[in-house]
């Protein structure tokens, strides 16, 4: 009768293990499944939150370009600040083209920095380099269509409201 006992017990062990394992490797092979499609998903959240902190850090350094160019008073303390923590975040959180392109219009606006006065085709210079910006981002957000810098930024910052703020300020 022992016998026959540590025999059940040891068919229910078995069974119980045979099941466990049956079990696990199902959860496994769906995990295997599954993970692509996770994976996807996850990446898919990803860029959509990196996008969204891209779009806040963008508009932020657009609205930032201008209030100063559109300034009456001279660059702030503030307004450096300001300079300086978007340079950062963009350096940070932007997309290979638009760092390139907006440490090629901080060089140039670093070799006008002593130049008095500003020749109007400069000003025309920084609408364009600061257009390239602009499109940078817009194709980093995921945007194809480009815009020029004749028709948003002549529109937007005429050539007369770009001052030596702007070279002041972005040096």
């Amino acid at each position: 009768m022992t016998e026959a006992i540590i025999a059940g017990l040891f068919g229910i062990a078995i069974a119980f293990i045979t099941a466990l394992l049956t079990t696990l490797g199902t959860i496994g092979v769906t995990i295997l499944a599954l993970w692509p499609k996770l994976k996807a998903d996850l990446q898919k959240e990803y860029k959509n939150r990196a996008n969204e902190y891209k779009w806040d850090i963008y508009i932020n350094f657009v609205k930032l370009i201008g209030e100063i160019i559109y300034s009456e008073k001279d660059v702030s303390l503030s307004d450096m600040a300001r300079i300086h923590e978007v340079t950062g975040t963009l350096l940070l959180i932007g997309s290979d083209e638009v760092v390139n392109t907006y440490q090629e219009l901080r060089n140039f606006m670093t070799r006008l920095e002593n130049r008095d006065p500003v020749s109007d085709e400069d000003l025309k210079m920084i609408q364009e380099k600061i257009s390239l910006v602009v499109n940078a981002m817009r194709q980093d957000l995921g945007y194809e269509f480009e815009i020029d810098y004749e028709g948003m930024l002549r529109k937007a910052l005429p050539i007369a409201e770009l001052t030596v703020k702007v070279v002041a300020s972005m040096a």
